[in-house]
């Protein structure tokens, strides 16, 4: 997919809109600077890459996998693709880069449900290992 997104996007003449990065140890400062994070995952368990997005206040674009449909809230903080055709990603990529569709980054910030913030899960944590050390 990869290939075939880099040939696409190098024949509308758009390479200079696009970085791919592969795996990043401490991508926060991009993440936070980027218009878009795009998720081209054919799986997906706890999609911690969107999640550090919404929370940096960075918009997503992804298949409905896994429980991301819990996270994407189609307009506000990203879209969720209907497949993972790359003819959706770049449908989706252009309204964004043609301004059919604003996000704000405070909005998509605040968009991330609760149960999916660091100190939600950490206090379940917390919970959990406390019940488990009475046992």
């Amino acid at each position: 997919l990869k290939g075939k997104m880099i040939h696409k996007i190098q024949s509308k003449q758009l390479q200079n809109f696009f970085h791919f990065f592969g795996i990043l140890h401490n991508p926060q400062e991009i993440i936070a600077n980027s218009d878009l994070v795009v998720i081209t995952s054919k799986h997906e368990g706890l999609p911690f890459a969107a999640i550090e997005s919404l929370s940096l206040g960075t918009p997503v674009i992804t298949p409905p996998l896994g429980s991301l449909h819990e996270l994407i809230l189609p307009g506000i903080n990203g879209y969720l693709l209907t497949d993972s055709s790359l003819d959706s990603y770049i449908s989706s990529i252009m309204s964004v880069y043609n301004k059919e569709i604003v996000f704000k980054r405070k909005i998509v910030r605040a968009s991330l449900p609760e149960k999916f913030k660091i100190y939600y899960m950490l206090n379940k944590y917390k919970e959990l290992l406390t019940k488990n050390e009475q046992k």
